[in-house]
């Protein structure tokens, strides 16, 4: 299994140990990958336990902010472009969306929660504080397995 199929499951699993404040329906829980997808997974529904998981894809088109502020999680691919990357990071800065990506220095740019490798292993870093400020609840025990995240 490949890093990406391991960032999948986590994201796909998410969904039990965050909270959105602003009251949306776990039933449509949103995922956005904005930029080339590095997921096996196609756009589409898929069926989880607690909710549907709808995935949408803007590979070739930049979101507008009504598309942006129905995103629960949005994942932003290495491969987007660097100024384009910095303005849609800090556009979702706006909205009570997650923010998860690989990219290096993510959490440290104002991202919520990073993919790093630590001893050959997929982890991630969560920024507590960001979250919360955006209205995100991150439960204790999603923060407890958190690499080094800023609370």
């Amino acid at each position: 299994m490949d890093s990406y199929d391991l960032q999948w499951r986590y994201m796909e699993n998410f969904v039990k140990y965050i909270h959105w404040a602003k009251e949306q329906s776990l039933a449509d829980y949103r995922v956005c990958i904005v930029g080339k997808s590095p997921f096996a997974r196609p756009s589409g529904v898929l069926q989880l336990k607690q909710a549907r998981l709808m995935l949408v894809a803007y590979e070739n088109k930049l979101p507008d902010e009504s598309e942006i502020s129905l995103c629960h999680l949005a994942y932003l691919s290495k491969g987007l472009e660097h100024d384009l990357y910095f303005f849609i990071l800090n556009e979702l800065k706006k909205w009570p969306v997650l923010t998860v990506s690989d990219r290096e220095q993510f959490i440290q740019q104002g991202g919520l929660m990073q993919f790093i490798t630590v001893d050959n292993k997929l982890r991630f870093i969560i920024n507590g504080h960001e979250a919360k400020r955006k209205g995100i609840i991150i439960s204790p025990a999603l923060l407890r397995l958190s690499e080094k995240g800023a609370g």
